[in-house]
């Protein structure tokens, strides 16, 4: 990953850049902490390998980003200036009382080296964490400042280089800024600051400086993207010619007139609300193709409207060329799952025998059982073990099994381990036996739990049994894990023995955090989990306040994207879309909702040329009954009659409730459902200008106002479509009535 995707893999508060150029920089986190100039500013610059960058030594800049002071970590690069003393960079955390973090890179020495001077602490007890000629002047380097609880550590390039203990902790809910020292001429360069609600890893903070030392001369603090040259057209539509395209990210003919692909001609863009973009591209048959998944950008007049890879050919040798269906990068994630075939198996002999099939029955250990290899009676592979328990009494008094056991460390949302292993029973046991059959349990020392399976007198004997159990461990702690298998009277043949995790490393997704964190962990899991490889897809998923339950179910083989697009229609879910406009593909998440409120749609004097609306009256109620996820005869629902609705009139209608709703929600829709039933359905075509087409997105709630004489009507719709005829320069918003569900 480059430098943006590693920050932005570990959820930042606030992210930004500074490679704007102009006016303050903005926050690329997805959380809006866009930052002010205070009296003085800094200018902006260029330098290698960074490009534009801030000049903060002549003033300050600041943001709002809010962070706990009790564990936080602060990342940025600067560029230090030798000025005597005086020149800093810095980056300070405050309470606004006497608690602070003021973490500042001084250019304190003579010649070409640097103090770094890095003090936290209160206004009475100042802690200096100092690492003498670590900092060189005239370059550039990647700092971090991590505070947890009373502890704070410096970091360069990803190596610590100090650390000192402070006598009271930050408060929580402080403020972030950052920049220079505005009583000084000159200081030093900043080129990219992010502040984490959290305390980032050793191990993430050296991820981050490798890959900002991996910039080199040629490429950007963001993503990298290749520009297209282009030979501007003379028409409205136009193809850039030079480069060929290649499978890096295209930034486009950024500053041509018209529509313009980077492939033949574009005929039309779909932007669909939580779902992928579409678009076609035509391309004459004498001219070169898009391979397939080839990137493929469209503009209009320098402004990016899709970003995505050629899929389907439709081939028309009558008409002399080729259409091909582009797919926006969203359309990739239905093609990307959780979980890999190769899953981790934490025994280490699960199949008791070696890589050449022969016997082989290290890592068990046998507990008031005789343990031997068996070869005949086989699940898979050349051997199992066969377990004997000599024991002619019943009840058995002694415990009687076989077991393996590792040791694992749970991630901090906890781990799930699942545990499958079959048996053959091969007679010689008395009848009414009730015992263990699978058994897994762990102990972390100050906490143990268990879960089994049994074997009784129902159990199938003379025959291939497969037994299953799911064992949860708490979160943050190191536990011993214990597989037993275990024998009844007589003899037991077990084979092909799993332990395996809900991840490939058993560490689950964060089931019960917000609902947004976790969409985008699915979507980072797909990129970068066991088995995959990197489609350099960003995330920005700022916090919802509404956690999810969900789980990526890896060994499930889930879809990634319908797995976000179910949580996402969920009631008080959430919009989502992949954002291409910069050029660099982020997934957003959106809540309650993605678009603006208040733009105006009229007709016929207006912004719209041409529309066209359907009125569904036959699917009109005045009672509805909502269901569930239950269907049984005792499944909860909820009602809502308005009897006085249609003329009087009782029609009736059953809804769902989206899946995965909380029952408390059965009234509340149902109000809801019948205030939209009440009014017919409605469903709007309005055809505008490109022009006036480009003020708009999926999402936004428009009051459309149509002046026709009796068929005029004025009503606030939600746009859910955004098409683009590129050869007839319009744009067609697909509209469907909005009642807004807060005012039910």
């Amino acid at each position: 990953m480059g430098w943006a995707e590693e920050v932005l893999a570990d959820l930042p508060v606030g992210w930004w850049p500074c490679n704007e150029g102009t006016g303050a920089p903005l926050d690329e986190s997805g959380n809006g902490f866009d930052t002010t100039l205070s009296a003085g500013g800094g200018t902006w610059t260029t330098d290698a390998p960074l490009g534009d960058v801030l000049a903060v030594g002549d003033g300050v800049w600041t943001t709002t980003a809010e962070v706990p002071g009790g564990g936080c970590t602060i990342t940025w690069a600067s560029k230090l200036t030798y000025v005597a003393n005086v020149g800093d960079v810095r980056v300070t955390l405050d309470d606004g009382g006497s608690n602070y973090a003021n973490c500042r890179v001084w250019s304190t020495n003579s010649g070409t080296t640097s103090d770094i001077d890095a003090s936290t602490g209160n206004a009475t007890d100042f802690v200096d964490l100092n690492s003498h000629n670590n900092a060189l002047v005239d370059t550039w380097a990647l700092y971090a400042l991590v505070v947890n609880g009373t502890t704070a550590t410096l970091y360069v390039n990803g190596s610590s280089v100090a650390a000192d203990t402070l006598s009271t902790a930050t408060a929580a809910d402080i403020a972030v800024s950052f920049g220079g020292n505005p009583s000084n001429a000159d200081g030093g360069l900043l080129g990219g600051v992010a502040v984490f609600d959290s305390v980032l890893s050793p191990t993430r903070l050296a991820a981050h400086a490798a890959a900002f030392l991996a910039i080199g001369d040629a490429v950007s603090v963001s993503p990298a993207v290749i520009d297209v040259a282009v030979t501007t057209p003379t028409a409205r539509v136009g193809v850039a010619t030079s480069p060929t395209p290649t499978a890096s990210w295209p930034s486009g003919p950024e500053n041509a007139p018209g529509w313009v692909s980077t492939y033949g001609e574009p005929i039309s863009i779909d932007k669909p609300l939580n779902s992928y973009e579409r678009a076609v591209i035509r391309v004459p048959d004498s001219s070169a193709q898009p391979a397939h998944l080839a990137n493929v950008t469209i503009t209009r007049n320098g402004h990016r409207h899709f970003l995505g890879k050629a899929r389907n050919i439709e081939d028309d040798s009558a008409q002399g060329h080729l259409d091909h269906t582009c797919f926006g990068y969203w359309h990739l994630f239905t093609q990307r799952y959780a979980g890999t075939a190769q899953r981790t198996n934490y025994l280490d002999n699960g199949h008791f025998e070696d890589a050449d099939g022969a016997s082989d029955l290290s890592g068990w250990s046998a507990v008031n059982v005789t343990a031997a290899a068996e070869a005949d009676i086989v699940l898979s592979g050349k051997q199992a073990v066969r377990l004997t328990n000599g024991q002619t009494t019943w009840p058995i008094l002694e415990p009687s099994h076989y077991d393996s056991a590792f040791a694992k460390e749970t991630s901090p949302f906890g781990s799930r381990f699942y545990v499958a292993a079959w048996c053959f029973i091969a007679g010689g046991f008395l009848p009414g036996y009730h015992t263990f059959g699978l058994r897994c349990r762990y102990d972390t020392g100050t906490m143990q739990g268990d879960v089994a399976t049994f074997i009784d007198i129902t159990h199938p004997i003379n025959t291939w049994t497969r037994h299953y159990l799911e064992l949860p461990l708490p979160p943050s702690v190191t536990a011993i894990v214990v597989c037993e298998l275990w024998a009844p009277v007589g003899d037991i043949v077990w084979d092909h023995v799993q332990v395996v995790g809900n991840t490939a490393d058993g560490s689950p997704t964060p089931e019960g955090s917000d609902q947004c964190l976790v969409a985008g962990e699915f979507v980072r899991a797909a990129q970068f989990g066991p088995g995959k490889a990197d489609l350099g897809v960003a995330r920005a998923t700022p916090l919802s306040g509404i956690n999810s339950t969900e789980m990526m179910i890896h060994f499930q083989h889930e879809q990634t994207a319908t797995k976000v697009e179910t949580m996402g229609a969920r009631e008080e879910g959430f919009d989502w879309h992949v954002d291409t406009s910069s050029g660099n593909p982020i997934f957003r998440t959106y809540f309650p909702r993605r678009g603006s409120t208040g733009g105006t749609l009229t007709f016929p004097a207006g912004n719209v040329l041409q529309y066209r609306r359907t009125v569904t009256g036959a699917e009109a109620a005045s009672s509805i009954i909502t269901t569930g996820d239950a269907n049984d005869p005792a499944r909860e629902e909820g009602a809502a009659w308005d009897e006085a609705a249609l003329g009087g009139l009782l029609l009736e209608a059953v809804r769902p409730i989206p899946q995965g709703s909380s029952i408390g929600l059965l009234g509340p829709k149902a109000k809801e459902y019948l205030r939209q039933s009440i009014e017919p359905p409605q469903a709007c075509d309005a055809v505008l200008t490109a022009d006036d087409g480009e003020d708009f997105e999926p999402g936004d709630i428009v009051t459309f106002t149509a002046t026709r004489g009796s068929a005029g009507f004025s009503a606030e719709y939600r746009v859910v479509n955004w098409h683009a005829d590129c050869p007839n320069d319009t744009v067609t918003l697909s509209l469907v009535r909005w009642i807004d569900p807060d005012e039910v």
